[in-house]
């Protein structure tokens, strides 16, 4: 169960995080860490930003020094193609989850 709940909790912070991103261009990671809903330390939205870099979902660089995210030009354009791709997806899951619950 908790790495069920852990997956579904990974997916959803990453579908919010590339929501965000599509309004900025220079973000601060803390931003997200100093929410009290969120309450997520800083290292792990580092960590995951740097693998949604890795995978070019989001085109930028961490600046770790002033702990800001710097989106390159294109970045934008490509973090609204992965909303886009991923609010597909939770459509579909809404569904499967609905159909199951009829059930």
């Amino acid at each position: 169960f908790r790495t069920a709940f852990y997956s579904s909790w990974l997916f959803f912070f990453t579908f919010f995080l590339l929501l965000v991103l599509v309004f900025f261009h220079r973000i601060r990671v803390c931003l997200f860490c100093s929410s009290k809903e969120l309450n997520i330390p800083e290292k792990d939205v580092e960590g995951l930003l740097v693998s949604l870099i890795l995978d070019q979902r989001v085109q930028g660089v961490i600046d770790q020094v002033q702990g800001l995210l710097e989106l390159t030009d294109n970045g934008s354009q490509d973090a609204n193609k992965e909303v886009t791709k991923w609010a597909s997806q939770l459509s579909s899951l809404n569904k499967a989850i609905v159909s199951k619950a009829r059930v």
